[in-house]
């Protein structure tokens, strides 16, 4: 799927506005016979034009693409930042291993030159 935007399936040639018209009540018979032939193929798309009936207007549909479409950035942005979060605190965790080993490296290395020499 190049284009991110499009929900349906790669394999349908429909596009979102031909859709709408089918919708609408607006379609060729062409274009109508070629969105039904294609729902009774694909599961999904059958699905997708059923919930889209349950809306009557056309604006109901692009206010609801919107908040679907701003719920999802913010999920998303929400998520991102979680796991930078998460990234950083697994590395101070890193830092802390590190310096701890340097540490006893050291202690241990002054013991054995201090004791080693008597």
């Amino acid at each position: 799927m190049s284009d991110w935007k499009n929900i349906l399936p790669s394999t349908s040639s429909i596009t979102e506005e031909q859709l709408i018209q089918y919708l609408e009540g607006d379609a060729s018979p062409e274009l109508r016979f070629e969105i039904e032939k294609q729902m009774s193929e694909s599961p999904f798309l059958d699905d997708a034009v059923e919930g889209l009936q349950q809306y009557k207007s056309p604006t109901a549909l692009s206010a609801l693409q919107l908040q679907l479409r701003k719920q999802l950035k913010q999920s998303l942005k929400l998520k991102a930042k979680r796991n930078k979060r998460k990234l950083f605190q697994h590395q101070y965790w890193l830092i802390y291993a590190v310096l701890g080993v340097l540490i006893l490296c050291i202690i241990a290395y002054l013991i054995i030159h201090f004791y080693g020499h008597k």
